[in-house]
């Protein structure tokens, strides 16, 4: 019966992340990480049957964190309560800084290096459902001012994309810029504050 060890496998993940980070998934080359993580590359095929499979193991875990969070599920302050916009930028961003100090390679990787790969769009579709629930709170706020208008409620639909787009990349941006976990997450927690103020804007 052949034996995996958890420390082999752990050193071909390390290994492959350096890898695909730096390669992308085109160019990564699995002789390489079998090198850097001290194993041949037959051992390296008794873990993972390829390429593929390999690149999947890293990024998918941190492609359904984030899917998660933009659809919201993570961001919940109770079943019961509907959260204000504040509250799901300000959730989404303490939790987001989180996710960028524990999974900054594997997320730099899915974002940067997927091409080629299931993920290849999976910024896209981030950013779309993300924007779906940044416009459906933004009308919420709109409906609840003294004078709603169709025009206000119009240009709410039309930002929201770009919001959740601009939302996102300058999270993206700060894990790309630093990897300091203390560093990330100030910069992280200070991007949203200073975000909301321009959101609440849009519906005053």
């Amino acid at each position: 019966m052949q034996v995996l060890k958890d420390e082999v496998k752990a050193a071909i993940l390390a290994a492959a992340c350096n890898e695909f980070l730096e390669k992308g998934y085109n160019n990564a080359s699995m002789r390489n990480i079998a090198r850097h993580a001290g194993v041949s590359t037959g051992n390296l095929y008794r873990y993972y049957s390829n390429k593929e499979e390999l690149f999947y193991a890293i990024t998918t875990p941190v492609y359904n964190l984030l899917l998660d969070l933009s659809k919201h599920q993570s961001g919940r302050m109770d079943e019961d309560s509907q959260p204000t916009l504040e509250q799901m930028v300000m959730q989404i961003g303490y939790i987001m800084s989180k996710l960028l100090r524990e999974n900054r390679k594997a997320l730099l990787i899915l974002l940067d290096g997927s091409a080629g790969t299931k993920y290849a769009d999976a910024k896209n579709q981030i950013v779309d459902v993300f924007a779906g629930h940044v416009q459906e709170h933004l009308v919420t706020r709109v409906h609840g001012t003294h004078h709603p208008s169709q025009s206000s409620e119009n240009m709410v639909r039309l930002a929201a994309r770009p919001l959740a787009l601009s939302f996102l990349e300058g999270l993206f941006e700060i894990m790309r810029l630093y990897e300091d976990e203390q560093l990330i997450n100030a910069c992280t927690i200070q991007y949203v504050n200073v975000l909301f103020q321009g959101f609440g804007k849009l519906v005053n």
